[in-house]
């Protein structure tokens, strides 16, 4: 984590549900996740912006003491929110009461953002943007895509989508006042997610970071998919800002794009290409495509072939993909690029692969992955484009499974050779009536601790940590719900073990308002509380016990809600 005494958050302003590119069903207010510069840490994530959180060199206890809240003065770390409409910096250093730095406007989808400190003095000073939509132009004031009629127009042949490279003015006593974009990377399909390997950040000839740039045709872009204009998308070469004309040229995408960014002259980013463009396709599957119909989606592309999210695992060398029809684990080339040609391990569901042998019942779309603590286990999840809780997706038949419906929205556990271990939906726990949708989505694996706990998130199923340091025997240690189908709203839940409450607990920052924007709370953050028998040192790995109905685990997690942030 950056060093110092003042804890910052970054936040995105999200648009209303229905206004997103993407096959999630809508966008938070806010989303709040921690920024970091180490990058010796175990997980770097695509979204170091999704706030996957790297251990801290520390003694070995279950989580921090309690430790008074730092000044405003000073710096120690900070959570990002982004959004369709920017990003917005919250002071954290009380996580019961964030408050407001920096509003900075930089419309586009989804705006995921990573952050990185160049000189070393605790305060992030290089931003980058993902953007999944189309625009006029890469200016951050620029409009979204129309035709000539005023209309949402993806696929027009001179817009862009991509990354985009920005500065942030670093002076620890006023940080973030300037936010000036230098560059504006082009990227095929645009960027969805980014996640960052860090490896040769400090090459004493070269310093740079590689950014692996995950997304998919859903909707066309000016160069990606196959509907909207004729050529079709993927064929147009008269894109102005397209630095590889002609390439991927496939109508599925087929491709993660890396973007590399030189941290002495960011004016020079660029798409590594050829060798960044690292190819993607689905071994064993009937069709090798992920098709959007077959799980009841129509009006949109007819297929993909492409990646929603990596994680990077710096020390191991490994990276896991969650690409929409399937999850796969790669090796880390050399030249700090994912072997994505030959994974050494690819889980799949027993319907969409036709087979037996692969994870229970169907999987609508691979959506994010986590490792755990020991580089061993793999967290895959689904997101659901069913309704319900649980949630469950009427597929339509293909030759090799017939047309039914399938519980779908689970969160699965594999090993490193992609055997099946176990998996979870909260609304096997707590079912909820019609008009809900408790999809898992979004979470973190809580770091600096001695077991594997994993935050998710549930849509209208609230917010929960499970236990998988047995990840055959998962146990659910703790969850919050606010009442009523849309008391509860998150599309993402974070833990952050950098700032701390005043007492006992580790804050866990969770969006609030994807389903109904209108009852949102923003950001809602969490105090998770831990207590062990002995009250120093690491707890023994015993048995939590499981969860049953409504009650909640005596002596062990607690949570407790704290409220929105304060502009």
């Amino acid at each position: 984590m950056t060093r110092g005494k003042r804890r910052l958050s970054v936040a995105r302003n999200l648009r209303p549900a229905g206004a997103v590119h993407h096959h999630r069903r809508g966008d938070p207010d806010e989303i709040c996740v921690p920024f970091t510069r180490s990058h010796d840490r175990l997980d770097v994530r695509a979204a170091d912006r999704h706030g996957k959180c790297h251990p801290q060199r520390r003694p070995a206890q279950e989580y921090d003491p309690p430790v008074p809240v730092a000044e405003f003065k000073d710096h120690e770390g900070g959570t990002v929110t982004f959004g369709d409409s920017g990003v917005r910096i919250f002071d954290i250093s009380n996580p019961a009461g964030p408050v407001e730095v920096k509003d900075f406007k930089c419309d586009a989808q989804q705006n995921d953002p990573i952050l990185w400190d160049r000189n070393g003095n605790g305060i992030p000073d290089l931003l980058l943007l993902a953007d999944d939509r189309t625009m006029e132009s890469p200016a951050c004031g620029a409009a979204r895509a129309t035709n000539a009629a005023g209309q949402r127009f993806d696929a027009k042949p001179t817009g862009w989508e991509g990354v985009r490279v920005l500065t942030m003015s670093d002076d620890p006593a006023d940080p973030f006042q300037t936010i000036t974009q230098v560059k504006a990377v082009y990227t095929d399909c645009g960027a969805h997610t980014i996640t960052l390997n860090p490896e040769f950040a400090d090459d004493a000839s070269n310093p740079r970071l590689l950014v692996f740039v995950s997304s998919y045709p859903l909707r066309p872009g000016p160069t990606c998919g196959q509907t909207q204009t004729t050529p079709p998308p993927y064929q147009n070469t008269s894109n102005p800002y397209d630095e590889d004309v002609g390439s991927p040229n496939n109508p599925l995408h087929g491709v993660i794009q890396t973007v590399e960014v030189p941290l002495n002259n960011l004016a020079a980013s660029h798409e590594l290409t050829p060798a960044g463009q690292l190819p993607i396709s689905y071994p064993g599957d009937p069709d090798g495509i992920n098709d959007w119909t077959e799980r009841g989606l129509t009006g949109l592309e007819p297929a993909a072939v492409a990646c929603h999210d990596i994680v990077v695992r710096v020390r191991d060398r490994i990276a896991g993909g969650a690409c929409a029809e399937q999850g796969q684990v790669w090796s880390i080339l050399p030249n700090g690029l994912p072997d994505t040609a030959h994974p050494i391990a690819v889980a799949d569901d027993n319907v969409s692969s036709g087979r037996t042998d692969q994870i229970p019942g169907a999987i609508d779309f691979f959506h994010s992955v986590m490792f755990n603590n020991g580089g061993t286990v793999v967290n895959w999840v689904d997101e659901s484009f069913g309704e319900g809780c649980p949630t469950e997706t009427e597929w339509q038949a293909r030759n090799w499974h017939p047309a039914g419906t399938h519980k779908t929205g689970r969160m699965f556990f594999t090993d490193l050779d992609g055997n099946f271990l176990s998996e979870f939906q909260v609304g096997d726990f707590r079912p909820q009536p019609a008009g809900s949708y408790c999809s898992a989505h979004m979470g973190l694996a809580v770091k600096g601790v001695n077991r594997d706990l994993l935050v998710n998130a549930w849509y209208t199923g609230g917010v929960d940590v499970i236990d998988f340091s047995d990840p055959t025997d998962l146990k659910e240690i703790a969850y919050y719900k606010f009442g009523g189908i849309f008391g509860s709203d998150n599309w993402s839940a974070y833990s952050y073990t950098g700032p701390t409450f005043s007492g006992a607990g580790v804050p866990v920052y969770a969006s609030d308002g994807v389903e109904q924007p209108s009852t949102g709370r923003g950001t809602v953050v969490f105090r998770t509380t831990i207590r062990w028998e002995g009250g120093q040192g690491c707890p023994p790995p015993l048995p939590l016990g499981r969860l049953l109905g409504q009650q909640k685990l005596p002596n062990r997690f607690s949570g407790a809600a704290f409220g929105r942030p304060t502009v």
